[in-house]
């Protein structure tokens, strides 16, 4: 009767132990059905917007999956958004709740790298505009200067 007992309450131990680790969870609801169709239906693919603004006033825009943990910078540099224009301004439009926000994005044509402080990690819906900067080496020299 004892060992009867024991292996019982052993029984009801290891049954408590694999419920709450959550290993025996799949034998409570398993539905094959259910979990099939999880597997066939397409989780919807979170994107983002990359707008290009010629000098000239043209604009072309596409939509791109947005990669998981993308920054501007890694959006910029998979897209080849860097070469679209000789040199570029960029600025990220995120649409909070009502309004567009733009959050101007410092960007160096030198290096083509966007700064650390601007490197603003992408949600979906975002917008990348990319412009096309007219501005030129000296344009540069001249605001450095502070003239």
């Amino acid at each position: 009767m004892r060992s009867c007992l024991q292996f019982v309450l052993c029984l009801a131990v290891a049954a408590v132990l694999s419920s709450a680790s959550g290993c025996a969870m799949h034998l409570w609801n398993a539905d094959p059905a259910k979990s099939q169709l999880a597997d066939q239906v397409e989780q919807p693919q979170a994107t983002v917007y990359l707008e290009y603004q010629s000098a000239s006033g043209k604009q072309s825009q596409t939509e791109v999956p947005l990669p998981a943990n993308a920054t501007v910078q890694d959006l910029i540099h998979q897209t080849k958004a860097h070469r679209k224009f000789r040199r570029i301004k960029v600025v990220l439009v995120r649409s909070a709740n009502q309004e567009p926000f733009k959050m101007p994005v410092a960007y160096n044509n030198d290096k083509d790298q966007v700064l650390p402080a601007n490197n603003y990690a992408l949600h979906p819906g975002d917008r990348l505009l990319i412009k096309q900067d007219t501005d030129t080496v000296l344009d540069d020299m001249i605001k450095k200067l502070g003239l």
